[in-house]
């Protein structure tokens, strides 16, 4: 709970976006997008709280808000939503190319990357989800269809 109160935080988030194939395994890597944002959490309140979860949903899952009922006043009361304002951050990307030995470079082996792209996603019905209830179209629009 000493978010909740306001103490000093750093939150990390890595996104993975490929393989950096050298000629050897010591000099392959991953190719990624990291941040650090260092700072005080703040709780929002009512209209901010609900505007953030709706907000997350359409992120994860563009269009599904209005596709659904909306939150009780239960369940935001059960609910923390905290902010943390962009003051001060660290930024670090890794997207290059192998920095392979000069022997390496002229030997036999493949050089490269690998990009992590989208892949097929499967859509599976609840099991007990009544009969006749279409996949609605924000998660069709997840697996491209």
């Amino acid at each position: 709970m000493s978010l909740v109160a306001g103490a000093p935080a750093a939150v990390s988030v890595t996104a993975v976006d490929g393989v950096i194939v050298a000629r050897s395994t010591f000099e392959s890597s991953l190719a990624y997008r990291s941040a650090v944002i260092f700072g005080s959490f703040e709780v929002l309140r009512a209209d901010a709280k609900d505007a953030a979860l709706d907000a997350l949903v359409e992120r994860l899952i563009p269009g599904r808000a209005v596709e659904v009922r909306p939150s009780t006043a239960k369940e935001l009361a059960a609910t923390v939503v905290l902010a943390m304002p962009l003051t001060e951050w660290s930024l670090r990307v890794s997207d290059g190319w192998a920095q392979d030995p000069v022997d390496d470079v002229a030997g036999p082996a493949w050089a490269g990357r690998v990009h992590f792209g989208e892949r097929p996603l499967t859509i599976s019905p609840d099991p007990d989800l009544a009969a006749g209830i279409e996949v609605p179209r924000s998660v069709t629009r997840i697996r491209g269809t």
